[in-house]
């Protein structure tokens, strides 16, 4: 009986040392094949002021990747979105005046990649979202419109919506958490 005990705590001290001993399970993340088909930007690859690059900006061809980081902000209170606009105009078909606006809001269906458009922050002055709650005014459109989070919001959420309606799937993302991922 004692030699037996003494090599279960041989054999146990063995494999102990030896790293053989059986390791916790780590969780790992399901990457979706969206995931896995959209490279991680660069820092080459974001622009940071919200327009789109031209080509010679970034080493790799045409803009990729606009991180929605704007400096009219003292402080973001949910994540940066990163918006990979290669997945849109290329991959979703999204034409450019689906997204981009002069300042009577008509698409600017003219443009193209490579040209330089005009930042959100341009127009839509006020950074931030419009005043909610009990007290907040109440604002028409055209003012809700005049805060840089709501036009963004309006525009994004907005298409993000109609594109899920007529798939009948929740694919294009319309909550929060879904865009701007935790910090």
């Amino acid at each position: 009986m004692k030699t037996r005990t003494y090599i279960i705590l041989f054999l146990t001290a063995f494999l102990f040392v030896t790293g053989c001993e059986k390791k916790p399970e780590k969780k790992v993340k399901q990457i979706t094949k969206q995931e896995k088909k959209m490279p991680s930007p660069s820092p080459a690859e974001i622009s940071t002021d919200n327009t789109i690059a031209k080509t010679d900006d970034v080493k790799k061809g045409p803009f990729d990747f606009i991180k929605m980081d704007n400096p009219a902000y003292k402080k973001h209170k949910k994540g940066i979105i990163v918006l990979s606009h290669r997945k849109h105009s290329d991959d979703y078909k999204i034409s450019c005046g689906e997204c981009h606006h002069d300042e009577k809001g008509i698409p600017l269906n003219n443009i193209n990649l490579n040209d330089k458009v005009q930042g959100c922050i341009e127009c839509h002055q006020k950074p931030g979202e419009r005043p909610k709650g009990k007290g907040a005014p109440k604002l028409s459109k055209k003012e809700r419109l005049e805060y840089h989070a709501e036009a963004i919001h309006y525009n994004c959420k907005d298409c993000h919506k109609k594109h899920n309606k007529k798939t009948g799937t929740k694919k294009a993302p319309t909550s929060c958490n879904k865009c701007h991922k935790k910090k």
